[in-house]
């Protein structure tokens, strides 16, 4: 038996996305694996991959991502990966044991290849990254933080009968320079963040090949004061990602007009957001904190001259992974 592990050469990604569909049971086209690992604003992925007697036993991939820390009135960058997308086919999974595995091999590989990252992180269940917690290094930082809103059509506020008149909102089809100077204004109140300005979020939200997602934008006597990424089904509206001032009014304002415009009919707002001191109370505009559906953790799975104490303060949404 001839295992290789190496790093992706071009012309694999049919392979790769291929043996993605049958293992995860997805019908993802190749344009959007290059949309994802290869058309990236922050580079390619890194890619890794074994191979058994010349066939694709193993895969694990991560796609480039910025990170800002706002810290003494400076910033620095990160340079990160979003691992994900890993699988070990099943008639290949007995090979190995532990730290022996096609999948450890695949990982220290992309883990060396990637010397140019400060840091690697992912979002999985508590038993993925508990494997990686034990045989990989991985460092978990705890359960994703999820809150639950049930307004169907219940207007929220204290003035319930006056509508979202201090705000005006939007739903848009492009992003403007409006966002850049937005998150530039932003980025000191939220210490650790994905560089969230116009070239990522055209990129991760306007050119994705195949999900479409409905986005708004919240002006204030003509400032941009945030912005709401969603998606939608008959039960739930996802607000996937976001970015906006610490104003519960504002969030009620968006909620209201969910409702006057019929986006929110009888479904539930669910979303993830850390507590954070400039945040929006969400338990007083009538969200919940509820266990996260599929009991979702997040974790640093490498890291190099970095501070593990600084991912107390990152400001995630659902939409810093691949699962939005």
């Amino acid at each position: 038996m001839l295992i290789e592990v190496r790093s992706y050469n071009n012309g694999d990604e049919h392979q790769i996305n291929n043996s993605f569909n049958t293992i995860f049971n997805q019908n993802r086209s190749i344009d959007e694996w290059l949309w994802k690992f290869k058309n990236s604003p922050f580079g390619k992925g890194q890619i890794s991959i074994a191979f058994v007697d010349g066939e694709l036993a193993a895969h694990i991939s991560g796609y480039p991502i910025y990170f800002d820390y706002f810290s003494n009135d400076t910033v620095k960058s990160f340079l990160s990966y979003q691992i994900g997308d890993k699988f070990t086919l099943p008639k290949f999974r007995k090979i190995g044991f532990g730290k022996s595995s096609l999948l450890s091999k695949i990982f220290f590989n992309l883990k060396d290849k990637a010397k140019d990252a400060d840091f690697g992180y992912g979002f999985a269940t508590h038993h993925s990254l508990r494997f990686g917690v034990l045989l990989l290094g991985y460092e978990t930082l705890g359960e994703v933080s999820c809150y639950l809103g049930n307004f169907k059509d219940r207007r929220v506020g204290l003035i319930k009968k006056f509508s979202y008149k201090s705000y005006t909102i939007n739903e848009i089809t492009g992003i403007t320079d409006d966002f850049d100077k937005f998150y530039n204004k932003m980025l000191q109140y939220h210490r650790l963040i994905i560089r969230k300005n116009k070239n990522y979020l055209k990129w991760r939200y306007i050119d994705h090949p195949s999900k479409r997602y409905n986005i708004f934008s919240v002006y204030k006597r003509g400032d941009l004061s945030g912005w709401f990424i969603c998606q939608r089904d008959e039960t739930t509206i996802f607000i996937g990602d976001f970015l906006t001032i610490s104003d519960n009014k504002l969030w009620e304002s968006f909620i209201n007009y969910l409702i006057d415009s019929k986006y929110l009919q009888q479904q539930n707002i669910l979303l993830w957001h850390p507590d954070s001191n400039h945040s929006p109370n969400l338990k007083d505009i009538g969200f919940k904190i509820i266990e996260e559906p599929n009991r979702m953790n997040y974790g640093i799975l490498f890291r190099r001259d970095i501070d593990l104490g600084i991912f107390k303060d990152w400001r995630y949404t659902k939409g810093d992974g691949d699962l939005f």
